[in-house]
């Protein structure tokens, strides 16, 4: 918590009984042998010497009748609210929090008015994790205090807001910013639109977030800049997105992030020569991970320019071998039209697969090896991806078709009598070997 101005006074004035009555008119003025216990223990905090102040304050109370309730008379002022405050201040410096908690609690039930130990109770509720405790507190002090300052409604809205109880943080902060006339900080405007978007309330944090960016500035600009985007993006605010993607582009040219949200908002509407142009200078400012650099690969692919996609696909696949980029890679080339590349790109596909997942990349080999008219070649493939893969019945199919151009009638009909116990390929299967019979 920052409220450490009011929630620690160990060198406060507090402790000087002239001043006491000026900082708590709730508080009748301590006794005089009370004030010399206070003084004596504020001369040992001014030396740092929380435990002989602790002694000291201790030795006092403990003088103090046992029969003692509060609302009896106590005039020597052992069980005063300025006596515990101090003492409760004493084991906060020591973050002995249970022990402040007591004597804080003490101090305000002699009298509940008194602010301070009000607050430091709540900041020591803060600091055990209590959070929902810590913000009644802090709603309580805001409720006695004189002046209403409105910093009290805002760390009650962070306490609740720290404990998940977002529904109270929502109500609290609400009202905080419902204050006519407050000039509102620049962290109460991050909390309110923080807490809309945790409740769910996105379109209320809108309002917010904008108000933010026109205060905020450096990266704590930026981050709500780029949540603000995000926010219009899945609103489905699609003029307001792309208007402000273009504007924090103007204002910032070489933000890789605006770039890459521009791309993102294009890539929504399927618009994909406009999404690739941001990505590539995106690729520009900054070296994209390896998922980006995938995407501006597909997008090349997707757009009918396939020879700017194999460098792309081939640097990824320097350095992560997968069955995936292979894949990639292959049809980069098939669409290139460099077909022999392409099957040494299958054979890196299937040199990084699993076994019995390799069937479509024998396949894949297959086709390619038939298109060159090496017929010999992908029967090989055609029978490792009936081996290895689901489809079965067509790699037979495939199998047979480069035989019938091999004229190898006799494999041929093999090929098809198994491709013919599948329901996909029987019928086909049927017909080629009805013609195949008159040869």
């Amino acid at each position: 918590m920052k409220y450490l101005i009011i929630l620690i006074f160990f060198t406060s004035s507090v402790l000087f009984p002239n001043d006491y009555m000026a900082l708590a008119e709730s508080v009748t003025k301590p006794p005089i042998p009370a004030m010399f216990a206070l003084s004596k223990a504020q001369n040992l905090l001014q030396k740092d010497d929380v435990a002989g102040a602790i002694m000291v304050l201790s030795s006092f109370q403990s003088k103090a009748p046992k029969t003692w309730k509060p609302g009896h008379r106590d005039s020597k002022g052992y069980h005063h609210p300025g006596v515990n405050l101090v003492l409760g201040n004493c084991y906060l410096q020591i973050k002995d929090y249970k022990k402040a908690i007591s004597f804080y609690r003490e101090s305000l039930m002699c009298a509940p008015d008194y602010l301070q130990p009000r607050l430091n109770l709540a900041n020591c509720y803060y600091n055990i994790k209590q959070y929902d405790k810590s913000g009644n507190e802090f709603l309580l002090g805001y409720k006695i205090s004189k002046d209403k300052d409105p910093s009290l409604l805002y760390y009650a809205g962070l306490s609740y807001l720290t404990g998940n109880n977002n529904k109270k943080a929502l109500e609290t902060l609400e009202r905080l910013v419902s204050i006519p006339d407050l000039i509102l900080r620049l962290e109460w405007k991050e909390a309110v639109a923080h807490v809309y978007l945790l409740c769910d309330f996105p379109s209320r944090a809108i309002y917010w977030m904008e108000q933010i960016v026109k205060d905020a500035h450096g990266k704590r600009k930026k981050q709500w800049q780029e949540l603000l985007l995000h926010q219009y993006i899945n609103l489905g605010m699609k003029e307001k997105a792309l208007s402000y993607a273009r504007e924090l582009i103007r204002d910032d040219p070489v933000e890789p992030e605006w770039w890459k949200g521009l791309a993102h908002i294009f890539l929504l509407e399927n618009r994909y020569k406009e999404a690739l142009i941001p990505l590539i200078i995106y690729s520009y400012i900054i070296v994209p991970s390896e998922e980006e650099k995938k995407l501006i690969a597909d997008l090349h692919m997707a757009v009918g320019i396939p020879i700017k996609a194999v460098p792309i696909y081939k640097d990824i696949a320097s350095v992560k071998q997968t069955p995936d980029i292979f894949e990639r890679l292959a049809y980069a080339y098939i669409r290139s039209y460099s077909i022999p590349e392409a099957i040494e790109a299958v054979d890196n596909a299937i040199k990084n697969c699993q076994a019995d997942k390799a069937g479509k990349f024998w396949m894949l080999k297959g086709r390619l090896l038939l298109n060159q008219e090496k017929e010999r070649e992908s029967i090989k493939a055609f029978k490792s991806a009936a081996k290895s893969g689901k489809n079965k019945g067509m790699a037979y199919m495939m199998a047979a078709y480069a035989c019938l151009n091999l004229e190898d009638y006799i494999e041929a009909r093999k090929y098809l009598v198994m491709a013919g116990k599948y329901p996909e390929q029987k019928e086909k299967a049927r017909n080629i070997l009805k013609r195949l019979k008159g040869i």
